[in-house]
């Protein structure tokens, strides 16, 4: 088979599956439920009077740019059609100029049902392709122009036609199932597998639950919100079973019961297996773009309580000032995030931990300090960053963070001491950390000396707070208004105002911009951009007249600002970002990736036990090394560990124990050799964890917590097989 003619004509229908909904007809009332993905693009004629209300329907419409586009399209599909070769050339390139034209325009869904391995058939993939559009002829012909595709390749020319249901469809057998196209009235469906099209007709007939009766679907629906707003696309993942049917396609490809420990580790501690769907809505409404993804992950699930961050208050955000071109205020204390980080290294188990411990270990070692308790403990709960121009700086140079700590002060002299340590570090000389006294505070700043430096990054204190900006100047200027309380902020902005009722009540995450002030900046950079690209278009044949670039007034004017704010509630996490431009997807997902990744859990409880887990998995590695040099046998005692220097004093003390004891009971007489993985080689005290798990070090290397009820039986095991260990290097 042409493997570019089948990826064009395949490619297509997958193409169509990325979009959304159309307000009379949605096809998630028709298409099957109990999908592991879904997708839905409404088709602009659906959003085309939403649109016009927009800053970007507005520009669109602008006579000049209308007829610029329109020129543009009409040039390249003139070019396109005069490089078609000759005889089947040309029919290919009408049938994509009709195929691409009805899937813009028309609703589309792709639906997978289901993914499965087996040895003799390899992947196979049950899913369906729909797109709405409107009437049987229209359908028919999209029907057509997708055979002239398909004509265009020997292989894929050899179709089958078949009935199924009393359809009739096009058979296609492809490496990872039976493809079959055909129309249900004026809807024209793709489906790959056996039984998917009969699935399909029975959900557009009422007979099987549709994806707007998924309970999970219409659970996120109501927490995202849809009256009053035009949807232009969804997304719906159920997560929970995507990584059961993954699960199952690796125990089939390799006889496996799950994932190896390390990925099963991490993903748990990540609290990835315990999600249930993610959930994604971008809607026009309030004469702008909305998007909102709804993460599925309820308390009662297991979710780690990093999500419930203390909300955002008037208080925090009466410190920005009002003419700031961004800002953002986010509560987080990076201690959870670091217990949270390690408690995923742990899940992974040696393969991750190692090197993360041997990193670890090089930065305290150089700096003397532990970075949990000596340094990320300083830092407070509330981060507020932002950028105000009018204070000096150039584009992002006016930033300034502003961090709460419970030791100001201190933290100051620790900025200091990093800032000298990285600065010899890189440059291997001296760098100068100079002072300036301003209203009785003292600001820090680097000095540089024989580089061309645009910038003197400067700090200082002030009450509980820490000042960090890229010059001294800033830095005091931040002090002035932080030390005389201003009437005006971003809360008297009316921009700000009207973007933060669109938002949920309460997050724990606000972000804004002022997406006037960047347009009328970035429209002095794009003028002249764009006009040398008109005169070079000229020169390639295309008329492009560089007049119909719009006004500096018509770019701008109707902007206003981007508001988006994460809120936790007991259900889950909704992420959602409200502007004049469809262009904050990237923001969106790198929320929701910073949701997926770490799992910052329990600050208190959690914190305790990730270290306790980081002692016992340290012990371990340790033993693994005194193996590796003493004829493969495990040391007699930690005792000797620690006077090899392999192990330090403090690594035997439990954060659980509240003393400077050696909390961890070690089993001698074992050896990787004639102890199989299972079995324990250290554990902690059960007496100072007050009922719950305890951490065990194992003999492969690996640490676990265990269930007080289930570690007598273990340990007996452990004794027994230390003695029999013992017995057969005594017999050698």
């Amino acid at each position: 088979m042409n493997t570019v003619k089948f990826s064009i004509a395949f490619g297509i229908l997958l193409s169509i599956g990325l979009g959304s909904v159309s307000a009379q007809q949605p096809l998630h009332e028709r298409m099957p439920g109990e999908s592991l993905l879904y997708v839905e693009w409404s088709g602009v004629d659906a959003i085309q009077d939403a649109r016009k209300d927009t800053p970007l329907g507005r520009l669109l419409d602008d006579p000049g740019v209308a007829r610029l586009l329109e020129q543009v399209t009409d040039t390249f599909t003139m070019l396109v059609r005069q490089n078609a070769s000759e005889g089947t050339g040309p029919e290919m390139v009408e049938a994509v100029f009709h195929i691409i034209p009805t899937v813009w325009h028309r609703p589309v869904a792709l639906d997978i049902f289901d993914v499965s391995f087996s040895p003799e058939t390899g992947p196979r993939v049950e899913g369906a392709v729909a797109v709405d559009v409107g009437d049987m002829e229209g359908a028919a012909a999209l029907i057509k122009s997708l055979d002239t595709l398909l004509d265009e390749d020997e292989e894929t020319r050899d179709r089958a036609s078949e009935t199924v249901l009393g359809y009739n469809l096009q058979r296609l057998d492809t490496p990872i199932g039976a493809l079959r196209y055909g129309r249900i009235d004026g809807v024209f469906v793709a489906t790959l597998g056996e039984t998917a099209f009969e699935k399909v007709l029975n959900a557009m007939q009422g007979k099987i639950p549709t994806v707007a009766q998924d309970e999970r679907f219409v659970h996120a629906m109501q927490k995202i919100g849809t009256t009053g707003r035009t949807t232009t696309a969804m997304v719906h993942l159920d997560v929970r079973a995507i990584f059961q049917k993954a699960r199952g396609i690796w125990s089939t490809m390799t006889q496996a019961d799950a994932f190896p420990p390390m990925v099963e580790g991490g993903l748990e501690a990540a609290s990835i297996t315990r999600l249930r769907s993610v959930t994604g809505l971008w809607q026009i409404s309030d004469q702008g773009f909305r998007q909102t993804f709804y993460v599925a992950l309820p308390t009662d699930n297991g979710r780690p309580k990093w999500m419930h961050q203390a909300p955002v208050t008037e208080a925090d955000l009466a410190i920005i000032p009002e003419d700031v071109s961004f800002a953002t205020v986010t509560n987080m204390r990076l201690i959870d995030q670091y217990d949270g980080i390690m408690h995923v290294i742990d899940g992974i188990g040696p393969l991750a931990q190692t090197p993360a411990n041997g990193a670890i270990a090089m930065v305290e070692g150089l700096m003397g300090m532990n970075i949990r308790n000596d340094i990320l403990a300083r830092f407070g709960d509330t981060w507020t960053f932002y950028n105000r121009p009018d204070d000096g700086g150039i584009l992002f140079t006016g930033a300034v963070l502003l961090i709460e700590s419970s030791d100001a002060e201190g933290l100051i002299e620790l900025l200091k001491r990093i800032v000298l340590m990285a600065a010899q570090k890189i440059s291997g000389e001296a760098t100068v950390i100079d002072t300036m006294s301003h209203g009785g505070h003292t600001i820090h700043y680097v000095s540089f000396s024989g580089l061309p430096v645009p910038v003197a990054p400067a700090w200082a204190a002030h009450e509980n707070r820490i000042i960090i900006a890229l010059y001294p100047q800033i830095v005091a200027q931040t002090i002035d208004r932080l030390s005389t309380p201003h009437e005006t902020s971003i809360l008297t902005n009316a921009d700000f105002q009207r973007a933060r009722k669109l938002l949920p009540e309460t997050c724990s995450s606000i972000g804004y911009a002022d997406m006037k002030a960047f347009s009328k900046w970035a429209y002095k950079f794009m003028l002249p951009a764009a006009t040398a690209g008109a005169g070079w278009a000229r020169g390639e044949g295309v008329p492009v007249d560089a007049a119909m670039i719009p006004t500096a007034s018509t770019f701008t004017d109707p902007m206003f600002g981007v508001i988006k704010g994460v809120a936790p509630d007991s259900d889950g996490l909704l992420i959602t970002s409200h502007g004049p431009l469809p262009v904050d997807g990237v923001m969106i997902a790198a929320n929701l990736t910073s949701v997926l990744l770490p799992s910052l859990t329990h600050a208190r409880f959690i914190a305790k036990r990730t270290v306790s887990l980081a002692n016992t998995r340290a012990i371990m590695a340790a033993c693994h090394i005194y193996a590796a040099n003493h004829d493969g046998v495990y040391p007699p005692d930690l005792e000797t560990l620690i006077r090899l220097g392999s192990l330090s004093q403090k690594q035997l003390i439990s954060p659980n124990s509240g003393s400077d004891e050696n909390a961890y009971i070690y089993i001698a007489g074992c050896d990787p050799e004639n102890c199989d993985a299972g079995t324990v080689i250290v554990y902690e005290n059960p007496r100072i964890n007050m009922g719950e798990d305890i951490p065990v070090g194992f003999s492969d290397g690996h640490a676990a917590l265990i269930a007080v009820e289930d570690l007598d039986a273990l340990l007996d095991r452990s004794r027994e097989a230390a003695k029999a260990a013992k017995k057969k290097r005594e017999a050698k």
